[in-house]
């Protein structure tokens, strides 16, 4: 069985993200992946099950949590820059 991408988009920033078989086929808790844990450990069936389900309007709004997430990175490095000056 090939383990496929399901949901791949491009950052802001120009890097990747993907949900691919190391999301859906999770068996620990956590998931910092692009899809926001809806495919988490799912399974591969169910996962493309799920993805299929998603809307344009979803996949605009895993972009605007994708952005939201990499501004917060930026600022908590800018402030950690900032204190060893």
């Amino acid at each position: 069985m090939t383990m496929a991408t399901l949901i791949s988009l491009r950052t802001s920033d120009g890097r990747r993200r993907h949900c691919t078989a190391k999301c859906y086929c999770a068996k620990g808790p956590q998931c910092d992946c692009i899809c926001g844990g809806m495919n988490h450990g799912a399974g591969p069936q169910r996962a493309a099950q799920n993805t299929a389900t998603l809307s344009e309007e979803g996949i605009s709004k895993l972009q605007r949590q994708l952005d939201q997430r990499q501004a917060s990175r930026l600022e908590k490095a800018s402030a950690q820059l900032s204190l060893q000056f």
